[in-house]
């Protein structure tokens, strides 16, 4: 369809960064999982936790693949992807020519954050696969007497749902979302790719550590923490993020994540308002 093809633009730009970076993000996702429930087998009924019990099913393994997106993994990939997207054509010299055909920048900024998040999507899909694959391989432990396997786990975890595992998702679009427009906010004002991705995702490596201090609420790290309600028990051996903050609610992760968005698509909407120059720069 025409009305896509702004879409299609952005992802031809950025398929063989979101190739790459998909196929690290399902591998680094399945590498723990896989050796974890492989030691499982020698550990017995007990060797195995909840976390590891739910990429059983095709419901629990989706969910675990949102989270991995709401958490170290996606966001790196939404952050280095939007960078690749916004500088690109700052970089080259391109984004002007392109506003002679889309005058409006606000416009082109939806439609990166939409390839992102698009090649986010394929990128759940792929974890997906890997992670319920992985769960797939190895033999699994010795159930009680008398207890079928798949109630074992029904016993020891209780079962994802869809209707979960469909929130989980949401809540990973919205985290993708803010980090794709930080990638292309930080292309912008850097003016160059590799530059913008590294402060993009430099930022959020470097803070990280401080969720442990008395400053942690200061910080994204923390309200995403929060909107995603990340498992306490998964931190650090499903996904790789800290704890939810306890007692913080939904309604103030959210306004605080929507305000953050809405601060860096504007940040960028007037960097790249002012990129105005029709020749590549020297």
């Amino acid at each position: 369809m025409k009305a896509l093809a702004p879409l299609r633009a952005e992802l031809r730009t950025a398929a063989l960064p979101a190739a790459a970076l998909t196929v690290a993000a399902a591998l680094s996702a399945s590498a723990r999982p896989l050796a974890e429930l492989s030691a499982a087998t020698t550990r017995g009924q007990d060797g195995i936790g909840q976390a590891m019990a739910h990429l059983i099913s095709p419901a629990g393994a989706l969910q675990a693949a949102a989270w991995h997106h709401g958490a170290l993994l996606g966001l790196v990939f939404a952050a280095l992807l939007g960078a690749v997207l916004g500088g690109e054509g700052v970089e080259t010299g391109t984004w002007s020519l392109a506003r002679l055909h889309q005058a409006s920048v606000v416009r082109g900024l939806l439609w990166k954050i939409a390839a992102v998040l698009t090649a986010s999507c394929i990128s759940v899909l792929v974890t997906w696969a890997a992670l319920w694959g992985s769960a797939q391989l190895f033999e699994p432990p010795t159930p009680p007497p008398h207890v079928t396997w798949a109630q074992h786990i029904t016993w020891q975890a209780a079962p994802v749902g869809w209707a979960e595992t469909a929130e989980s998702c949401s809540r990973a679009v919205l985290a993708l979302s803010v980090y794709a427009a930080l990638g292309v906010c930080a292309a912008a004002a850097t003016r160059v790719v590799i530059a913008g991705a590294a402060v993009a995702v430099g930022g959020m490596v470097v803070t990280m550590p401080l969720v442990t201090t008395g400053i942690r609420s200061t910080l994204p790290h923390y309200w995403i923490a929060a909107w995603m309600e990340f498992p306490g028990g998964a931190q650090w051996e499903l996904y790789w993020w800290s704890s939810s903050p306890i007692g913080a609610g939904i309604g103030v992760p959210l306004t605080v994540m929507c305000a953050l968005l809405l601060l860096l698509l504007a940040a960028a909407w007037l960097l790249l308002r002012g990129e105005r120059a029709l020749t590549p720069r020297a």
